[in-house]
């Protein structure tokens, strides 16, 4: 370790100072020495390696040289008995006056490759296991941006080694420090260096901070190892009596910090805008606008040719004193907005098209089609997704009970249907849901127990399909044009699958969520799935909650506060609203950000 390793930079508007001269600077020479130590222990560990990775390798490159002798010279034993045979027939027709025999027949003499796997093996022979590498670990999360006195935040930290690979194990030295600075924040940089180092002061300190002087309190937190490589660090900033000026986290990995470590977070007193709930519709029962254990819905902004046909049809509109309840506040980029939304009545066997009036909180029922149970085309026997195309104008419903996928115009009316029952490619077994791919077109379909997802045309024709690793796939959306994101209900997670590596086998699938549990990152029987930009909405079905992942951040929010769910089933999320199918309440749920 040099001397400039020692010098901490300036992060976030805190500057931390160099080493003074004298004691301290004496230190700092001892720790250099201590560090030299450290380097050539860890030299000779290397050299170590190195002599058993050659000597691996030589022993198996001796292993194939003498296999390579061996199989040339068992060559060389037939060829020179077959060339002693060929002499003797040459000498035995020479002694001959009539030629007349007939030719001795060549032997049949192959050789057998080994297994393409044998030579994947050689060629990953041996692997090198390092711990996480602080330098390329990360840390992201709500708990980073911005502190609140009195909320739970958390972050979390993703660990990767030296060659910048995500680690799957846990069990890392992974150290949290977290610190409530008081006073300004902007005096010397060498006071605020010895404050963070050496002052811990209880919460009830004050400070006097016309004087210029800056105290810390330590923050408790919880870390959370979920022995996949993630960690979880969850806090609450305590409501003093003088409110702090920055949250600092100070991040250790294997005894190394963090690149943006420290982080200096800004404490705010009201805390960003969540998603709240701003309304409800729907009651149980057969009638307009009842809904009987429904399951899909879908969204879309409202298309021209619905608008026009409702514009003086307003007979079956619900008032917000009737259907509707919430805080009444809506977001003011979405008051001109209108909305197409389409639920999969699935007990009713029908589905029901609603227009939604963001700015007057007002859903109007504008087409009820579909009959059943029954098989005919347009009859349905208890449909669960749905899914809008407004480009090609479709309404694309999965007709679970009937193994097979509809398709409908804007207005109800049927057009086709693909599929049946079956265990072959473009065959259902229960399709529980659906979407499609907002650019490709492509349909994807969750063949839940076939235990697969099957990917289609627009027009119903076979692409490809995936199953390893699923159990009961449930959930399906796409995130981008690339990826497919599925919900396993049986085993309590998400999974990203890229759609150009399907071919795999298995594919290569990224997990979300740590498993089976009601905690932080967890999932009990997930079910729909819904993407808007880069945000996975899920509901976390048996948790009565909506799980909201940041596929970029890898952070989880949740939605459960005044909703009272009972059984989310699907959900799809447009601009800045996200509408709930609460299947055990009969009734769907409309939330903003």
């Amino acid at each position: 370790m040099n001397g400039d390793s020692l010098t901490k930079p300036k992060v976030n508007g805190f500057s931390w100072s160099q080493p003074s001269e004298g004691a301290f600077g004496d230190t700092c020479n001892v720790l250099v020495s201590k560090s030299g130590l450290q380097q050539d222990k860890f030299e000779s560990q290397m050299q170590l390696i190195a002599n058993e990775i050659h000597s691996t390798i030589q022993m198996h490159m001796n292993g194939l040289q003498q296999r390579r002798e061996r199989l040339l010279q068992q060559l060389d034993h037939v060829k020179n008995i077959y060339f002693e045979i060929f002499r003797k027939c040459q000498l035995s027709n020479n002694n001959r006056i009539h030629h007349d025999d007939q030719p001795i027949t060549l032997p049949n003499i192959t050789f057998t490759k080994p297994d393409a796997a044998l030579y994947k093996a050689i060629s990953s022979l041996g692997f090198l296991t390092t711990p996480a590498f602080a330098p390329y670990c990360s840390a992201t999360g709500d708990g980073l941006e911005v502190a609140v006195p009195g909320v739970n935040t958390s972050f979390t930290i993703v660990t990767r080694n030296c060659f910048n690979d995500e680690l799957l194990i846990g069990r890392e030295n992974v150290v949290v420090e977290l610190y409530a600075v008081f006073g300004d924040t902007n005096i010397e940089t060498n006071h605020l260096d010895s404050i963070l180092t050496n002052g811990t002061h209880s919460a009830e300190h004050s400070t006097d901070t016309s004087s210029g002087q800056v105290s810390k309190t330590i923050i408790p937190h919880s870390l959370l190892d979920h022995n996949n490589g993630k960690y979880t660090v969850t806090y609450t900033l305590p409501v003093l009596r003088i409110a702090p000026r920055k949250v600092v986290v100070t991040v250790t990995v294997n005894g190394l910090q963090l690149n943006d470590s420290p982080f200096c977070i800004p404490v705010q007193l009201q805390h960003r805008h969540f998603w709240h709930k701003i309304m409800t519709f729907g009651t149980e029962g057969n009638g307009l606008g009842q809904l009987c254990r429904p399951w899909g819905v879908a969204i879309a902004h409202m298309p021209r040719q619905l608008l026009k046909e409702q514009s003086n049809d307003e007979s079956s509109q619900y008032s917000p004193n009737s259907t509707m309840s919430g805080n009444g506040n809506v977001n003011g980029s979405l008051s001109t907005k209108l909305y197409l939304i389409a639920v999969a009545d699935r007990s009713n066997n029908r589905i029901q098209l609603l227009k939604y009036n963001a700015s007057l909180q007002q859903i109007s029922v504008i087409n009820v089609f579909g009959s059943g149970p029954g098989s005919r085309p347009g009859q349905f026997d208890r449909p669960a997704g749905i899914t809008i195309n407004l480009s090609l104008a479709h309404i694309i419903v999965a007709d679970k009970d009937n193994h097979r996928i509809q398709v409908f115009d804007l207005n109800g009316r049927y057009l086709f249907k693909f599929g049946e029952k079956g265990n072959r490619v473009g065959q259902f077994c229960y399709p529980w849901d659906i979407s499609h791919c907002p650019t490709s077109h492509q349909i994807v379909v969750s063949d839940t127990r076939n235990r697969r997802v099957q990917l289609f045309t627009p027009y119903g024709q076979y692409i490809t399909h995936f199953a390893q690793p699923l159990d009961s796939p449930r959930g399906v959306a796409f995130l981008g044009d690339n990826k497919i994101v599925v919900s396993d209900f049986n085993k309590h997670r998400l999974l990203i699958f890229d759609k150009y590596e399907l071919k795999e086998d298995p594919p290569t699938a990224v997990f979300v969520g740590f498993g089976e549990g009601s905690g932080w990152g967890e999932f009990l029987r997930p079910q729909g799935i819904s993407v808007n930009g880069n945000l996975i909405f899920c509901s976390d079905s048996r948790n009565n909650r909506i799980c909201i992942y940041n596929s970029l951040t890898q952070v989880y929010e949740y939605l459960n506060e005044d909703l009272n769910l009972d059984r989310p089933s699907g959900l799809a999320a447009i601009d800045n609203l996200l509408v709930i199918v609460d299947f055990g309440n009969n009734r769907i749920q409309v939330c903003q950000r």
